[in-house]
């Protein structure tokens, strides 16, 4: 399972966990973003699978350690829906195994 950890890049600061692309072994940020190429792609090129959340909502999911523990890291198009071709920006949040959120409303945007 991949790690998440603390972001430390001032350069994008507003990121607050990054993960290795096991791919191409680099620090991934923004999960809609392929930095090797310059290009935009859907999160399931890093291993994000398009989840069921509830209420007719949908989100690209991928568990994750953190600190030692499994959380859940969900992406949403802000109208919480999972990311299609067209989205222009997304919204990430961090979860436990119950679909909670973690203390402290851990979420941040990213965008195309």
């Amino acid at each position: 399972m991949k790690e998440l950890v603390k972001n430390t890049d001032p350069h994008t600061k507003e990121v607050l966990y990054v993960f290795e692309d096991e791919e191409s072994g680099q620090w991934i940020s923004n999960p809609l973003w392929i930095p090797e190429m310059t290009a935009y792609v859907s999160p399931e090129r890093y291993g994000f699978k398009i989840w069921d959340t509830g209420g007719g909502c949908t989100a690209h999911g991928q568990e994750f350690m953190l600190d030692g523990k499994k959380v859940i890291m969900l992406l949403t198009d802000g109208n919480l829906c999972h990311i299609e071709d067209d989205s222009e920006m997304a919204t990430v949040g961090l979860y436990d195994e119950e679909m909670e959120e973690l203390p402290g409303q851990i979420y941040w945007e990213v965008t195309r």
